[in-house]
């Protein structure tokens, strides 16, 4: 999976005690929001609909009893993007933490059958659970029923990881302390995905997964804790870094099946590894396998033994390990597992998708400052002193933020050099860059209204000079046409300040529409390209990106180009998120894959091009 830019995976790190910054939730309650969707259909009545609403928050609320407070409701913000995404793609794209358990449940009627599809994602652990559940009935009676039963696989219970070494951890479990035996929930054997918990400097947090690393119980639980095993693919998989808080895990619905894998070339041809060795164990990667399997000319395995929660499995070119993997036994599924046939490349893997993680960490960073300079525009008008401390707090968070990544930074570097490898972060150091201009201007603005707070003694003076570093915060979210406007309202109320009103005039000068084409530049970038979400219409709308930079550019109007800079950023964020929700065992995915690897590439190219000309363009100004 190296090949794609924008894919996103947690970082690695030498084994150290948990980070006591993240919060157990010992005594909060879980709180369960079910979203209940029902299709349009004659049959199912309004009357149908409140019936399920109700049994199910009922059934729901007398088996969770006091670990959970039960609500069922049937819209939500997030429903219109599952819709169009679908369960599987829009949960998991999302990262967010929150304290509620979202389930997702779908009724419709087809065929003489009421169909029901249900996922979850936990907020406390920002995971979705591991499948789209589904079930059909014939009797309306029993509708919520299925929809209860559903849910119930995946109600996982979610800790917080307290202590921790290479081996095994203890985690501390979400509503442990508040009296309610947690047995029905947790037993010895029980798998949990683990999610590294970001600070999100600015913007509270944000949950990864670390990939191809489970916990499994090793003793019932006691005390609202349990120890667990630690079993992963990589070494070191539970880093502290810079911005790291902790780690959560989620219980996850196993069942006991069949192992059927596919294992393929880490590569951009994912070619099916023929005839390699695979071991398989039930146990640990230390017991004694339970069979031996070759895989065949499609990199296929398929056990003849079913496995209980999770299976070990080692994967070899020859003699050679080439990779050890835990799996989780969700549903019987095909899993695709990309290896390197190099045995080196398998450490290398791991340096880049921490290097993935870091740049989108990167992305992030720039949509928050983005967000507080918004933000910021929109409390100027509140008040002075709302105003300030809106750009303090934010200020605040980009530093810590830019601080963290930049450490990050340094880090991928010394360990890119130990490992003796290439490590492209050319497109992670130019946003960085972006990021620290957005706290600089964010800087300023303090300086300059904490200036005429104690210098300016004339109330319309003062006025006058706000309004003018409201302006000034126009221009950083790029809406140089309000911008240029409030300015012209500080000089017709009788401001003077020659420095400022030459700047102006330049502004001026750049800004006004020299043509058609350059309109239609100007339609593009303002209203056009922001709207673009996925990958497919990014690329259908990249040759007009491109079209609009010339133009703009050949009549140095850097002013519109700092607005499709911006767009370009966040669309680089958009395409790391849909990399997350796609797999690479669906041949469509495979196909979205493709084209979110050339997207980008032909975006970094363009982002290359437009941050060296408007650094050339700006530095005019000063």
């Amino acid at each position: 999976m190296t090949r794609y830019l924008l894919c996103l995976f947690p970082l690695f790190m030498a084994a150290q005690p948990g980070n006591a910054a993240l919060p157990t939730e010992a005594a909060r309650p879980y709180r369960l929001q079910v979203v209940l969707h029902v299709a349009e259909h004659p049959i199912l009545t309004g009357v149908f609909q409140e019936r399920v609403q109700r049994e199910l928050h009922d059934s729901l609320q007398a088996a969770l009893g006091g670990l959970a407070r039960v609500e069922v409701v049937r819209d939500h913000p997030r429903l219109q993007e599952v819709e169009t995404k679908g369960l599987q793609h829009a949960l998991d794209s999302w990262n967010f933490i929150n304290d509620t358990k979202i389930q997702f449940i779908f009724i419709d009627f087809v065929d003489g059958r009421y169909e029901l599809q249900a996922r979850q994602y936990d907020g406390s652990a920002g995971l979705p659970s591991p499948v789209v559940r589904r079930a059909a009935t014939t009797e309306r009676l029993l509708v919520a029923r299925n929809a209860g039963l559903l849910i119930d696989k995946d109600f996982g219970l979610v800790g917080t990881i307290t202590h921790k070494d290479n081996k095994k951890v203890e985690v501390t479990f979400k509503g442990g302390g508040l009296g309610t035996p947690l047995e029905r929930w947790v037993k010895k054997d029980d798998i949990f995905a683990v999610a590294q918990i970001v600070d999100q400097a600015g913007a509270g947090q944000a949950a990864f997964r670390v990939p191809w690393t489970l916990l499994q119980v090793s003793a019932e639980p006691k005390d609202g804790k349990a120890a667990c095993l630690l079993s992963h693919r990589f070494d070191n998989p539970l880093p502290d870094a810079a911005g790291v808080l902790g780690y959560r895990c989620l219980k996850l619905g196993t069942i006991k099946a069949p192992l059927r894998l596919r294992v393929i070339s880490d590569d951009k041809l994912a070619t099916p590894l023929n005839a390699r060795p695979v071991q398989i164990s039930g146990v640990s990667f230390q017991d004694k396998p339970l069979e031996g399997i070759n895989t065949n000319a499609d990199g296929l395995v398929n056990s003849r033994q079913r496995y209980n929660n999770v299976a070990f499995v080692k994967i070899f070119e020859g003699e050679l390990l080439l990779a050890k993997i835990p799996i989780a036994i969700v549903e019987e599924r095909t899993i695709l597992i990309p290896v390197s046939t190099n045995a080196k490349a398998e450490r290398r893997g791991q340096i880049v998708l921490r290097r993935n993680r870091w740049l989108r960490r990167v992305f992030e960073a720039i949509a928050v400052a983005s967000s507080v300079v918004n933000d910021l525009n929109g409390t100027v008008k509140e008040s002075r002193e709302a105003a300030m401390k809106k750009a303090q707090d934010g200020l605040r968070g980009l530093e810590a933020e830019t601080k963290n990544l930049k450490a990050e930074h340094d880090a991928l570097v010394k360990e890119a050099a130990e490992a003796q490898m290439t490590l492209d972060l050319t497109q992670g150091e130019q946003y960085l860059r972006e990021l620290q201009d957005q706290a600089n201007q964010l800087q300023t603005y303090i300086t300059k209204l904490s200036g005429i707070v104690n210098e300016e003694k004339d109330p319309k003076r003062q006025k006058w000079k706000e309004m003018a570093q409201q302006a000034k915060l126009l221009e950083a979210a790029a809406d140089y046409d309000q911008a240029i406007t409030l300015y012209e309202k500080v000089f017709e109320a009788g401001y003077e300040d020659a420095e400022l009103k030459r700047y102006v005039d330049k502004l001026k000068s750049v800004w006004p529409l020299k043509d058609d084409k350059h309109r239609k530049a100007e339609t593009f970038i303002y209203q056009t390209w922001p709207k673009v979400e996925f990958a497919s219409q990014m690329k259908a709308a990249l040759p007009e990106a491109r079209e609009a930079f010339e133009t703009c550019k050949g009549l140095g109007d850097w002013m519109r180009l700092r607005k499709l800079y911006k767009d370009n950023v966040a669309h680089a964020a958009r395409l790391g998120k849909e990399v997350e929700s796609l797999r690479r065992d669906n041949e469509d995915d495979r196909k979205t894959l493709d084209i979110i690897d050339a997207v980008s590439k032909e975006l970094l190219a363009l982002d290359q091009e437009l941050e060296k000309y408007l650094r050339e363009a700006e530095s005019k100004l000063k």
